[in-house]
């Protein structure tokens, strides 16, 4: 199992939170093993192929999105922080969100809907508390919960992203099971999202 880690390159801040959030599910639970994506470490040339990235995404069991931007230079002329690339990013499991959504309705009027899985992972959506999340698209601010942060409070998100992690490795080894250290078993309807 493996997080993905959809933010801008020069925060390094929110990346190694989330890395150490990782790290630290992986030292209370020995029986598990999670990794961690992000991209712009991936190469030697300081970076992946588009289509390799894409594969990334979707194989992902949790994809952990920071929308806040570099720098104040990418607010547009209303003052909406952009973050264009995780928005891209963002866009690309949103597709596959729809698309698993219809295939499952298409396949349970069909013989073949006993088989077949397909994968869309978790989402966990953070923005700087400098940024307005008003101002974002309704698909953004409507459906899906974006969390507010601020750096200086490096727990806060380490938990939040712990919580998730859990949520979805108990969802994984099965909807009755729970790891010695969460809370209650994960239900389906707890995926972060509509």
């Amino acid at each position: 199992m493996f997080v993905y880690i959809s933010c801008s390159s020069k925060n390094q801040g929110f990346v190694n939170v989330v890395k150490e959030a990782v790290e630290d599910f992986n030292k209370e639970n020995q029986n598990v093993k999670i990794e961690y994506f992000f991209p712009p470490n991936a190469g030697a040339s300081g970076g992946i192929r588009i289509s390799d990235n894409i594969r990334k995404i979707l194989d992902a069991d949790l994809v952990v999105f920071d929308l806040t931007p570099d720098s104040d230079d990418n607010e547009d002329e209303c003052g909406n922080c952009i973050n264009s690339g995780v928005l891209i990013e963002f866009g690309i499991i949103y597709s596959l969100l729809l698309i698993k959504e219809r295939t499952q309705l298409l396949l349970s009027y069909t013989y073949l809907s006993s088989g077949i899985q397909i994968n869309t992972p978790d989402l966990l959506i953070f923005l700087s508390d400098k940024c307005k999340k008003s101002n974002f698209t309704p698909i953004l601010s409507g459906d899906f919960s974006i969390i507010s942060y601020n750096l200086s409070n490096k727990e806060f998100l380490k938990k939040q992203i712990k919580e998730k992690i859990i949520k979805r490795v108990n969802f994984k080894l099965s909807p009755n099971t729970t790891l010695p250290n969460s809370q209650s078993p994960f239900s389906v309807s707890d995926l972060g999202y509509h």
